[in-house]
């Protein structure tokens, strides 16, 4: 009996979950980039992103992406294959 879904399945839910939590954290991370109080997020002269907009976009996203990519890894431990 052929499984539907399977692996691909939770791959590809994984994939639009970490693209859907990354949303709110880039949307955020553009409007502090925007706003760049005090030249922290984007250097003044170039408007080139520095480090620190990086590491506050993955400070935010983070916290989400660990535990949604834990529970993908869980549920293809629990939809592996009973040979």
């Amino acid at each position: 009996m052929k499984r539907e879904g399977g692996r691909a399945g939770i791959i590809g839910g994984w994939l639009i979950a970490m693209l859907a939590s990354a949303l709110p954290a880039a949307w955020s991370a553009a409007e502090l980039a925007e706003r760049n109080p005090l030249g922290i997020y984007a250097d003044r002269m170039t408007g080139a992103f520095t480090p620190q907009l990086y590491w506050q976009f993955l400070r935010w996203w983070l916290p989400i992406a660990v535990p949604v990519s834990l529970l993908a890894l869980a549920c293809m431990f629990l939809n592996r294959r009973a040979d």
